[in-house]
């Protein structure tokens, strides 16, 4: 899928709505849990996902830069690890450079600041100061958890305010208009329930 179009159906859905068309269409909804959350606020991602699983002693940044796809959200298991942070505003600047949209990390980062300059839509289960023991190279592109969620190569991510839901890339289209359907269903129903509450 283009850029392009990834922006479009970004800027259309929320992941709620994501989780219920996937629920309505007979998909298992697959979204992280809570303590996967946007380390600042109004971070917003969609795209496909590289793997990246972490050991101690293994780190996401020795891992193939240059084999990581254009337009792709490096989802990285860290085993939950909050000791010590994975992720910062450097890495996050070398993501950006090279053409990644986003990351979703199980485990700690840092530097909220400077990513939110940066710009690039970064969650994670905690934000700590840390120090970065990691160092080696991670296992790529096989099939991860994060967030008690079961993640596989090129699987579609999405992730906003709400936290991260994860959908099959051969069901996308289908849940994609069913979640816009949804919030255009219910967008009507709050609208009818407001104008009602005001006319009281």
């Amino acid at each position: 899928m283009a850029d392009e179009e990834w922006k479009a159906w970004l800027g259309k859905l929320d992941s709620a709505a994501i989780a219920d068309a996937a629920r309505r269409q007979g998909c298992p909804p697959r979204y992280m849990d809570a303590g996967i959350k946007p380390v600042w606020d109004g971070a917003r991602i969609l795209a496909s996902a590289y793997t990246v699983r972490l050991i101690p002693g293994q780190g996401v940044w020795s891992a193939s830069w240059d084999a990581m796809p254009h337009g792709s959200v490096l989802v990285v298991d860290a085993r939950g690890r909050t000791d010590a942070i994975v992720w910062g505003e450097l890495l996050s600047a070398e993501a950006a450079r090279r053409g990644l949209v986003g990351a979703v990390v199980d485990g700690a980062v840092r530097d909220m600041a400077g990513v939110q300059e940066i710009g690039f839509p970064l969650f994670a289960r905690a934000v700590v100061p840390g120090v970065a023991p990691w160092h080696g190279t991670g296992a790529t592109q096989i099939p991860v958890t994060v967030g008690r969620v079961r993640v596989r190569p090129g699987d579609i991510v999405f992730g906003d305010e709400l936290g991260v839901v994860v959908v099959a890339p051969e069901v996308w289209e289908t849940v994609a208009d069913a979640a816009q359907e949804i919030q255009r269903s219910e967008g009507e129903r709050l609208r009818t329930h407001l104008a009602s509450l005001r006319n009281r």
